[in-house]
């Protein structure tokens, strides 16, 4: 290969290559954090619906409460109920969680038990194509089908997730999973964690393969151009000095084409962000219609999502704090009865996503969360990072031959 030839492939088009594959890897990174995001969500969900079941469990055992004898040596939840706590005690049982409450009077102990079925699992599954699997310390007492996670919780999990609150990420047969612990007013006397996941990832849409295949033949066929100008310019003996305007053609097709290819990328993620936001919207939805919290903002609230109600065009009900939104949210027309309808809300923070659905008892929900645009913008950064990567080399070669076809000229005698 000759030195001129060597000079494009070095600094056209392995830069080309180099900025793609990175730009490629960036899509990477930022569609598995928008995946991340969605399963924390329906983490969030399933931990809100768990702890649902178990305050219902308590409120409906705790009138029923009859003396009970006191353990010898006394449990630490006895112990806990003898101070004045109401005790939520939770044991696994063939498909369901058995409830226990504990609760001290004048008179002494008083317990009351019942059974949480465990087909909320499956509903949960069935609404958000979910799965989820409920551990009682580090087993798993309950879970859908097929079933999600091991049976056993490794050692450094669970001492992790004694250590801190927060969601853990985890890999599942299936993929990453998102692993909670159970807390709040529901929260039992054991340690009760859910672990969330999708059962089976939809295929990717990814224009990302058939753009590495055209990029890759627009390349071998710059090289072979590239081949061309130089072979000709060797048969009138001046291989230093191809035509300038070719060689500036040349050198351009690769950087063209390798541009184009971070646009489609650019464009893939927009649509790619705007679809994962309203599916969140849509399974946060169906959850609440569900559950019978179809029109609840709280509940809402709860697994996350800004929410308004609004009857005749009035917002009767809202978590959101900003005036201007709330008027915003007021004026979105109501939905057909049977179907729910998306768009987007404009305010002072960015455009945020919403999905409107008919409440249960009157009225419209509407659900709202921030748009893509936050996660596009940072995404457009790194493309213009890997358009500079291969843009800048390529600039310099042309300016070497421009300074290349003057030389001639300017050494030619009078």
């Amino acid at each position: 290969m000759s030195k001129p030839l060597l000079m494009y492939v070095t600094v056209v088009l392995f830069p080309v290559m180099l900025g793609t594959t990175v730009a490629v890897l960036f899509l990477e990174q930022a569609e598995a954090g928008v995946r991340i995001r969605s399963d924390v969500r329906m983490s969030r969900a399933g931990s809100y619906f768990l702890s649902r079941e178990l305050v219902a469990a308590r409120d409906s055992l705790t009138p029923r409460a009859v003396a009970s004898s006191v353990p010898n040596p006394p449990t630490p939840a006895a112990r806990r109920a003898l101070s004045g706590d109401t005790v939520l005690a939770v044991a696994a049982s063939e498909n369901e969680l058995r409830v226990t409450v504990l609760l001290a009077d004048a008179t002494g102990l008083r317990a009351a038990s019942g059974r949480i079925p465990g087909d909320f699992v499956a509903a949960f599954q069935s609404v958000t194509s979910y799965g989820l699997s409920v551990y009682l310390g580090d087993n798993r007492v309950l879970s859908g089908t097929p079933p999600l996670g091991p049976r056993r919780l490794p050692e450094e999990i669970v001492r992790r997730l004694r250590q801190d609150l927060e969601p853990l990420a985890m890999d599942a047969e299936s993929g990453p999973a998102i692993l909670t612990r159970v807390a709040g007013a529901g929260a039992p006397q054991e340690e009760l964690s859910i672990l969330v996941g999708e059962t089976e990832r939809p295929p990717s849409r990814s224009p990302v393969v058939p753009t590495l295949a055209v990029l890759a033949m627009v390349l071998l066929l710059s090289l072979a151009a590239a081949w061309s100008v130089q072979a000709r310019a060797a048969e009138v003996r001046a291989p230093s000095h191809p035509p300038l305007m070719q060689s500036v053609l040349v050198a351009l097709l690769p950087v063209l084409a390798g541009s184009a290819l971070l646009a489609a990328l650019g464009q893939g993620y927009d649509e790619y962000v705007e679809r994962a936001v309203r599916s969140d919207l849509a399974r946060a939805s169906a959850l609440l219609r569900v559950s019978g919290q179809g029109g609840s903002v709280e509940a809402a609230r709860d697994l996350g999502f800004d929410a308004g109600l609004i009857d005749r065009g009035a917002l009767v009900a809202s978590t959101i704090e900003d005036v201007a939104t709330r008027d915003r949210v007021a004026a979105i027309r109501p939905p057909p009865p049977t179907f729910s309808t998306t768009g987007s809300v404009p305010t002072d923070e960015g455009a945020f996503t919403y999905l409107a659905s008919r409440a249960p008892l009157g009225g419209v929900l509407v659900l709202l969360a921030r748009g893509p645009e936050a996660d596009v913008g940072g995404f457009r950064i790194r493309l213009l990072t890997a358009g500079l990567l291969m843009g800048i080399p390529a600039l310099l070669y042309l300016g070497l031959l421009v300074l290349s076809a003057r030389k001639p000229t300017e050494a030619s005698p009078r």
